[in-house]
């Protein structure tokens, strides 16, 4: 009796250590027939992936200072959407608004580095826009902006059809 609820322990705890696919589809009918929304496209990128200090890159609304959408990074639990390296494709869809991206790491014992400057962005009703793959160079949250439009919006209209007609405008995060 003791073994077997070992073994049933056991295999509950080793299920929770697998990872898991980040799914890339997500559901843009109602957001692209709002003209008060718009589109973001952009994708998260590291070397490899993270256990202790994984990232996600949190969206904030500038004015209200609140976060919108929280975007894996380098979280070893998922699995990568990239061979070459650590990372995630997303597509959001937006009120029209102000909008800044900052650094969050889910361990609730370290914080992150962000940098001075943080790059911000402005999505005007009916926009659709691609901002480039935010890509971490190192633990001190230093950062790359890379121009991945192809290779993104390939993911992107794969995944979700309500996107595969729509023109993107390249507009990449700057600081």
């Amino acid at each position: 009796m003791r073994s077997a609820i070992f073994t049933l322990f056991m295999s509950v705890f080793l299920l929770g250590c697998t990872a898991k696919n980040y799914p890339i589809k997500m559901s843009m009918a109602p957001a692209i027939q709002d003209q008060n929304f718009g589109v973001i496209v952009i994708s998260t990128g590291a070397k490899e992936s993270s256990v202790a200090s994984a990232r996600n890159l949190n969206i904030i609304d500038s004015t209200k200072n609140q976060v919108i959408a929280s975007l894996p990074i380098d979280n070893y639990m998922l699995v990568s959407h990239f061979k070459e390296h650590m990372g995630f494709v997303n597509a959001v869809a937006l009120p029209a608004g102000d909008y800044h991206v900052a650094f969050t790491v889910l361990n609730p014992y370290l914080r992150a580095k962000n940098p001075e400057k943080l790059p911000s962005f402005t999505l005007k009703p009916g926009e659709h826009i691609y901002l480039g793959e935010l890509y971490t160079v190192d633990d001190d949250e230093m950062l790359e902006v890379n121009d991945k439009k192809e290779r993104d919006l390939e993911l992107i209209r794969k995944n979700e059809p309500t996107l595969s007609d729509k023109a993107f405008e390249t507009r990449l995060l700057n600081r």
